[in-house]
C-alpha cells in the first residue's frame, strides 16, 4: 500500500512589474525586466519586498522543526570563534566574537601582551545593522584600514586610524565595496580600490594611492 502526499499549494507570490527593456550590449540583446528592483528607495521595490517578507514569514510558521532547528543553531553560535592572527611590527591583530555576541570584535595584543578592542561594531552601532566587512594594517603595525557597512548595504566605508591611540586619521572614503588595501612601507600611504560616482560610470572602478595623514 502506498500513500500519496500531495504538493503544498503554490504561495500567491507578490506580482512584479515586467518591463519591456532590452540593451544593446557588445552585439548581444539583454533583456533586464526587472531593473527597477535595483532601486531599493523606488515605491515598487519597497511594496514589493514588504510583501515578499509576509510572504516569507506566514509560511515559515508553518514549518515543521523550525524551533527546535533555531535553538540548536543558538548553542553552537554560543560557542564563539577567533580569526586567525595577524602580526604586524610585533602587534597581533585577530578577530573575536564571544557566544553572546551578535559581531565580532577586532583586536589588537601589543609586544607586552597588553589586548585592546580596535573597532566593535556594536559599539558603533548598537541596532547590529553595521558590519566590519575587511580590515588590513599597515607593516609596521601603527596604522589600521578598516572598512564598514551599514544596514546590510555591503557599501563598505573605509577608514584608517591610529593604533596606538584609536583615534581616526582617515576617511571616510565611500564606494570601497569590496576593495582590497595595500600599505606602501612606512604607513603613510596605501592603495585601495574606489568605485566612480553613480551619476557618471558606476560599473566601473578607479585604483587609487592615498595619503594617510
Amino acid at each position: 500500500m502506498t500513500t500519496s502526499v500531495s504538493p503544498a499549494p503554490r504561495p500567491d507570490y507578490p506580482a512584479a512589474e515586467r518591463l519591456d527593456l532590452v540593451e544593446d550590449l557588445h552585439g548581444h540583446r539583454v533583456a533586464d525586466p526587472y531593473r527597477w528592483l535595483e532601486d531599493a528607495e523606488d515605491p515598487r521595490t519597497v511594496t514589493w519586498s514588504e510583501a515578499e517578507d509576509a510572504l516569507f514569514a506566514e509560511r515559515a510558521a508553518t514549518w515543521p522543526g523550525r524551533p527546535a532547528l533555531a535553538a540548536r543553531l543558538r548553542e553552537l553560535l554560543a560557542a564563539g570563534g577567533v580569526g586567525v592572527p595577524v602580526w604586524r611590527g610585533g602587534r597581533r591583530f585577530f578577530v573575536r566574537r564571544e557566544g553572546d555576541q551578535e559581531h565580532a570584535v577586532l583586536v589588537t595584543v601589543d609586544a607586552e601582551g597588553t589586548e585592546r578592542v580596535l573597532v566593535d561594531p556594536i559599539a558603533i552601532d548598537a541596532t547590529g545593522l553595521t558590519t566590519l566587512d575587511a580590515w588590513q594594517p599597515s607593516l609596521e603595525g601603527h596604522r589600521l584600514a578598516y572598512q564598514l557597512s551599514e544596514g546590510g548595504t555591503e557599501e563598505s566605508v573605509l577608514r584608517v586610524l591610529d593604533v596606538a591611540t584609536g583615534e581616526e586619521v582617515d576617511g571616510p572614503i565611500g564606494r570601497a565595496r569590496y576593495s582590497p588595501v595595500a600599505w606602501l612601507p612606512g604607513g603613510e600611504a596605501y592603495y585601495y580600490v574606489r568605485r566612480l560616482d553613480p551619476a557618471g560610470l558606476s560599473t566601473h572602478a578607479s585604483a587609487s594611492c592615498h595619503v594617510a595623514p
